[in-house]
């Protein structure tokens, strides 16, 4: 099967911007330390919000 040249231009564009988030994730993971990661919990406390905040909630997906 031969691509068009619109389907040409959309996949070097995705493999373009896959480059990219793979650049930003090569950095962050570069200065990525474990022992600064906190819990669900923590960070829940440190924005103040509570389990009776989150009743009826469902669980999200984030992709």
């Amino acid at each position: 099967m031969q691509l068009t040249p619109v389907q040409v231009r959309d996949s070097l564009m995705e493999g373009l911007n896959d480059a990219r988030l793979l650049a930003v994730a090569s950095e962050r993971m570069a200065h990525f330390d474990p022992a600064s990661l906190i819990s669900e919990e923590e960070m829940n406390r440190r924005l103040g919000i509570s389990d009776n905040d989150l009743t009826g909630f469902d669980e999200v997906d984030i992709e």
